[in-house]
């Protein structure tokens, strides 16, 4: 089915157009959403979250730009607002509870952990916020002007916010 019609057809709130759009983009979304988030859990709720996002507000794509950009911002968004709810969860949890979270087991061929595995490690040592700025601008591919709209600021505070947390990474990584 041709993108035009899919979305009048998810606008008009046909479950088979819903259906198709969800099968067309639910893999990239995931991967998005992943990149955002701590655990697997959370990124499954920002999809669904996202997707109900996306079908409440597809009137309101218009047009300008391209459907997926417009797309993936919601699920970028949807995954730092879910990643943030869950760490302020467990930030409570730890606070209230006297239970220790258990030790994470020494993995004896972490020496051969490669670049990719190293990175999202590190990066979940990040804030939030630190995270969203890094995954859109380094690996997402936005400008610093579109995470800053992302991220609801300005381009001069996304500009430092990014700055700072490629300084952090450094330090994290060395």
């Amino acid at each position: 089915m041709e993108l035009q019609a899919l979305i009048q057809g998810c606008i008009d709130g046909e479950a088979r157009c819903q259906q198709e759009l969800y099968t067309s983009y639910s893999a990239r979304c995931y991967a998005i959403c992943r990149r955002y988030t701590n655990t697997d859990a959370d990124a499954e709720d920002a999809l669904v979250e996202g997707f109900m996002h996306v079908y409440q507000q597809i009137a309101q794509y218009k047009g300008h730009g391209a459907f997926e950009g417009w797309l993936f911002r919601i699920f970028m968004r949807e995954a730092a607002h879910t990643n943030t709810r869950s760490q302020r969860r467990r930030q409570l949890h730890r606070q209230y509870s006297d239970m220790q979270p258990p030790a994470m087991p020494v993995n004896p061929a972490a020496e051969s952990i490669d670049l990719q595995i190293l990175l999202q490690t590190t990066l979940r040592n990040l804030s939030p916020r630190e995270n969203a700025i890094f995954n859109m601008v380094a690996i997402d591919g936005l400008s610093l002007r579109e995470a800053a709209e992302v991220l609801q600021t300005n381009e001069g505070a996304a500009k430092s916010l990014y700055h700072r947390t490629r300084q952090k990474l450094k330090k994290l990584i060395e």
